[in-house]
């Protein structure tokens, strides 16, 4: 399934095994393979984002480029379909890149509705490597590898921020369990690219990172609203940056929701670019 999926992805890498059971077991993921004489063409799979909206499981299907247009991603969602239907759903949520007419087409033709738009933004870790990440005063920036006692507030700090992030992200309410399980076990979530602001002894800020291949993707870069304004954000995303460029990755990537214009902001003056995002439809199930 890793080989159809890296066949069909044209930037990303697709997550390898470990990644894959992990997500089976702490989101209910079920996978589909489509096979046309025998010969895997395309791939499916659902699963319920811990502390997101059960209604709409989250999903994704692709088929192999010299195979589309021969029905098989409609037997793909159908299939899929019949595993959110098993998750409880009754609504399936797709990501789709911006810049992919057909399956924006294959989308639209099925009754799906766009509902959000995620900017992606790209950094190459081979150019200047800018000004060394500084602390703002007050503040001490250290990596979760050299604090790990600290998870539990860096799981407050986000859950705070979370809800002042515009669109679905705001919408997500995990438990520290359900948020442990997907930002410390998750295979990939190095600690030592995951960056804590701290005062005295409070988590005020933090920044997570995932790691697949030689490349670097950004999750929720998160600031307590108190502390906001300081300088905090940029320190944690600099000192992220610097550490990738130690531990050899050659290319960091992130998101954000297009209203999102503070987060935008500073990844554009830290010299991230722009490349295709994603647009983020909800639609019905197939029969």
């Amino acid at each position: 399934m890793v080989a159809v999926r890296l066949a069909i992805s044209e930037r990303h890498a697709p997550d390898p095994v470990e990644n894959m059971r992990h997500w089976k077991r702490i989101a209910e993921a079920a996978y589909v393979l489509a096979r046309l004489d025998g010969e895997p063409v395309g791939w499916g799979m659902a699963m319920v984002f811990p502390g997101a909206d059960r209604r709409y499981p989250s999903g994704d299907l692709g088929a192999i480029h010299s195979f589309r247009e021969r029905g098989v991603g409609t037997a793909l969602l159908r299939d899929v379909s019949a595993k959110v239907r098993g998750l409880g759903g009754e609504g399936l949520q797709v990501e789709v890149r911006e810049d992919d007419e057909s399956s924006i087409l294959f989308a639209e033709r099925r009754g799906f509705a766009e509902i959000e738009r995620q900017k992606e933004v790209a950094l190459d870790l081979g150019g200047d490597p800018g000004p060394p990440p500084a602390s703002p005063h007050g503040i001490t920036i250290v990596s979760r590898a050299e604090r790990p006692d600290l998870a539990r507030g860096q799981y407050e700090v986000e859950l705070a921020a979370g809800r002042d992030i515009p669109g679905l992200d705001a919408e997500v309410e995990q438990t520290y369990e359900e948020w442990h399980s997907f930002a410390i076990e998750r295979p990939g979530a190095d600690p030592s690219l995951c960056f804590l602001a701290v005062d005295g002894r409070r988590v005020v800020g933090s920044a997570a990172m995932l790691v697949v291949g030689d490349c670097g993707y950004h999750g929720l870069t998160a600031v307590d609203r108190d502390w906001r304004g300081r300088g905090i954000a940029e320190a944690l995303k600099r000192s992220q940056i610097a550490a990738a460029r130690a531990h050899g990755l050659t290319k960091l990537f992130t998101e954000s929701q297009h209203d999102n214009v503070p987060m935008r902001s500073l990844n554009e003056k830290l010299g991230y670019v722009p490349a295709p995002g994603v647009i983020v439809f909800r639609g019905p199930l197939l029969d």
